[in-house]
């Protein structure tokens, strides 16, 4: 499966919504996917960079199923600050458009991170 971005997006967006509250079963959640192996999949991604708490489980397929969320980390608040607006995430995506795919989560928090430091 494939990384989708925007969808990483998405994910630390309602996870910092739900930060503070304990952990939310992943299946209560509302995503712009019904794919249960997509969303574990990404919550896998973004737990492995370090930028959410999140249960995840594994099988022996290689597929991952989503158990809960539970907050993002202060690593994960960072990259979603540098993120949030629109514009700046449009710039990030597009600099990094023809490596999107093999760019790892964290080469790309440190691209916005850059543009926002650069922007002020």
């Amino acid at each position: 499966m494939k990384k989708d971005l925007d969808f990483v997006r998405e994910i630390l967006i309602k996870g910092e919504e739900i930060s503070g509250e304990g952990a939310k079963p992943a299946s209560q959640l509302e995503f712009s996917t019904d794919s249960e192996d997509k969303l574990g999949y990404h919550l896998y991604l973004l737990k492995d960079a370090g930028f959410i708490n999140a249960g995840v489980r594994s099988n022996a397929k290689g597929t991952y199923k989503p158990v809960n969320i539970v907050s993002l980390t202060n690593e994960g608040h960072k990259f979603l600050d540098n993120i949030r607006n629109d514009t700046v995430w449009a710039k990030v995506k597009s600099k990094a458009k023809d490596k999107m795919s093999s760019v790892s989560l964290k080469v790309l928090a440190s691209l916005a991170e850059d543009l926002i430091k650069n922007s002020i």
